[in-house]
């Protein structure tokens, strides 16, 4: 339910079977209400689900007994990643801390699987200190957007972090490696675990890959240094206290924080015209998204004040060609949208779409729906402590600067 007590008119951008079923799939992997046929589609995936939890175990076991040892790095490594599949926060919440990291003086290089990018089987330097190196069809939508995002710090692309952060000591020597997406790269050890929990649905149905959306079972929480609930809404009716007293039973020595997307402005899609983000307060709006949590982007939006009248979504990193992008500008103007919507993360594909037309200052004025791109933070209720952590863990004696 969005703005006005109505819920937007959902259209999956890419007419698939699975893009068409999925909705729903989704939403019994999710622990959502839905059909009867996605709980039947549920329950019969379940033995898989079995015995990926039992191969899981089996490939783990020789690391927790020592008989495989992790590849570790000269310099501390802090892995932010989730414990479920689609989107918690990771990039954002990664964004943020080295951000933080920053501007308290430690040199900090970022670490990315450069996801459907050109250098994801490979190693790549997206961004040195000085310039960004690398194309978003070359580094992957994710890595490109934290490269722009953090100019001065350094972003390594590859599939095999060891060799990743191999490179990344080798050329920058940081103080500190930030690894983005990392929970699951039992390869490589960490010094700090951040693992990101949906707060409304944390466990979604309870189920692991692909009977449901976790990587990991629960309890495999006790390996996290600190849990952040991302979204601390009330969308299935439970208060705060009892979604975090259900997470605590799963945890160690975990110390949990709470953090959200915060809107910050709004900007042209392919010019550095810029915005206030009260521009959307009563105005009727479209999204098109292709994130993990499309829901959790389009209430962001609505949250900002908008009237959003339409959503459009594809899969998580997919690129929409021309002729699906067109279709689904047309899509949000018949629906009476006076602007379309889009994520950071979407505005690297859309925004060279749009550059490649011509000139970048007319590409946006020659569509019929003109397109802004949602800026947000990922922001934390009291990062101090995490902060003292991760300063300490760098190497810097006095809590601010180093």
């Amino acid at each position: 339910m969005l703005r006005g007590g109505c819920a937007a008119r959902v259209d999956s951008g890419s007419p698939t079977l699975a893009m068409t079923v999925g909705g729903n799939l989704m939403d019994a992997l999710s622990g959502r209400p839905c059909s009867l046929p996605s709980r039947a589609i549920v329950a019969a995936l379940t033995p898989l689900s079995w015995l990926y939890v039992v191969g899981l175990e089996a490939y783990l076991l020789p690391y927790r007994i020592g008989w495989r040892r992790r590849h570790r790095l000269p310099c501390p490594v802090v892995s932010v990643g989730n414990l479920s599949s689609g989107g918690t926060g990771k990039t954002g919440l990664a964004l943020t801390l080295v951000r933080a990291l920053r501007s308290a003086g430690v040199d900090v290089c970022v670490l990315s699987r450069g996801y459907k990018g050109a250098h994801e089987g490979g190693v790549g330097v997206v961004s040195d200190r000085e310039h960004v190196l690398l194309s978003p069809a070359e580094a992957g939508d994710e890595a490109f957007l934290l490269a722009r995002a953090l100019p001065g710090t350094p972003v390594v692309v590859g599939r095999d972090r060891r060799q990743t952060g191999d490179q990344a000591w080798a050329r920058f020597r940081p103080q500190i490696v930030v690894l983005d997406d990392g929970m699951q790269y039992y390869q490589l050890h960490r010094d700090r675990e951040i693992t990101l929990l949906d707060a409304n649905l944390p466990f979604g149905n309870g189920r692991t890959l692909p009977a449901g959306i976790l990587r990991e079972p629960p309890a495999h929480l006790r390996r996290s240094d600190w849990v952040v609930l991302s979204g601390m809404e009330t969308e299935n009716g439970l208060p705060n206290r009892e979604v975090t007293e259900r997470v605590k039973r799963h945890l160690g020595h975990s110390r949990i924080l709470r953090g959200c997307y915060r809107g910050v402005g709004l900007r042209d899609v392919v010019g550095d015209e810029r915005f206030e983000l009260a521009m959307l307060a009563g105005r009727r709006v479209a999204t098109i998204c292709a994130l993990g949590n499309p829901a959790q982007f389009e209430r962001q939006v609505a949250h900002a004040g908008a009237d959003v009248v339409h959503a459009v979504r594809y899969p998580d990193h997919y690129a929409p060609s021309e002729g699906e992008i067109r279709e689904a500008l047309d899509a949000c103007m018949a629906a009476g949208a006076e602007a379309a919507i889009v994520s950071e993360k979407d505005a690297v594909k859309l925004g060279s779409f749009l550059r490649a037309r011509g000139d970048a200052a007319s590409a946006n004025r020659g569509l019929r729906c003109p397109v802004w791109v949602f800026e947000a933070e990922f922001a934390l209720n009291d990062m101090t402590e995490l902060m003292q952590d991760l300063l300490s863990l760098a190497g810097c004696e006095r809590p601010c600067g180093c």
